[in-house]
């Protein structure tokens, strides 16, 4: 694996055509995924599969308006040293904090703890909107104040889309498009019910729901008029704070885990708190797919 990242990464810095560059980008971003994998960590090898289909996806927008060939760099000794050197003490501080360690005692508590107090098997996930999901609250909300940054520096039109999409790819990918849109909705309902027990949960279903966003604009067959940016991004902040309140309502602390009593069972709020991060994410993924579609001229 590591040779194969070494070439990779070699063959990228070398390479002068933008096409290449980003299959090459692609394929670094896939090794790495297999190597988390094979690292025992599936869910960071998903999320991280579905970031490249989605930055391959935006890079089709960009490179259909830019050169194909990128303009011969002028690099120095200088230059690649320094290069070699960040990735170096890179390489080196990650093997000091991460390298040979033993388990911690926060992993072993985790471990032991995570099915018996969520109910969930899935360890990541339970750590991500149980036991800190104030963190992951912030970062979403990151996420968001992102988003809401590119809807200001790239404004559209006033219901927030852009002017509809260039479709640069329509007449390649407007069949499949069409024939594999139910699937990747399918499986981005999938990967979200099941997050709580195995590889999946609210990010990585929303990135899968975002390349059905980017697949549409990218043929043709879809804008994002029924998609807003602003509605999701507004309705995934106040649910995730709504979840908080209501814990702290009962008298617990910010964003502690409940259930709600419906017909049937119960429906946990990790469950709604995971649905916030869907829409925030999402939200981003729309806002990025709907202003880096629009051609040239079409901001206002």
């Amino acid at each position: 694996m590591l040779a194969l990242l070494a070439v990779a990464v070699a063959a990228l810095v070398r390479t002068r055509s933008a096409l290449a560059a980003v299959a090459l980008l692609g394929a670094v971003g896939l090794i790495v995924a297999v190597w988390f994998l094979l690292a025992g960590a599936p869910d960071v090898a998903l999320t991280l599969l579905l970031v490249e289909v989605l930055t391959a996806m935006t890079a089709a927008f960009v490179l259909s308006g830019l050169s194909p060939r990128f303009p011969r760099p002028r690099r120095g000794v200088a230059a690649a040293a320094l290069a070699g050197a960040a990735g170096l003490v890179a390489a080196l501080g990650t093997l000091a904090l991460t390298g040979g360690r033993e388990l911690s005692p926060a992993g072993a508590y985790f471990l032991e703890a995570a099915e018996p107090e969520t109910g969930g098997r899935n360890v990541v996930n339970t750590i991500l909107v149980d036991f800190r999901g104030l963190d992951t609250h912030g970062e979403a909300s990151v996420l968001a104040a992102a988003a809401l940054g590119l809807l200001l520096l790239l404004p559209g039109q006033p219901d927030g889309t852009a002017g509809g999409p260039r479709a640069p790819y329509g007449r390649v990918l407007g069949p499949a498009h069409r024939l594999l849109l139910p699937g990747i909705a399918g499986f981005s309902a999938y990967l979200f019910l099941r997050g709580h027990n195995e590889p999946g949960g609210g990010f990585s279903a929303a990135l899968v729901a975002g390349t059905a966003v980017a697949f549409g604009y990218l043929a043709g067959r879809t804008g994002t008029r029924w998609l807003s940016p602003r509605p999701l991004l507004a309705a995934g902040l106040v649910l995730g704070a709504a979840v908080g309140l209501a814990a702290m309502a009962l008298g617990d602390p910010f964003l502690t885990p409940f259930t709600i009593p419906v017909p049937g069972g119960g429906l946990s709020s990790p469950l709604l708190f995971d649905a916030a991060v869907y829409l925030m994410v999402l939200g981003l993924v729309v806002t990025v797919v709907d202003r880096l579609g629009a051609g040239p001229g079409e901001h206002r």
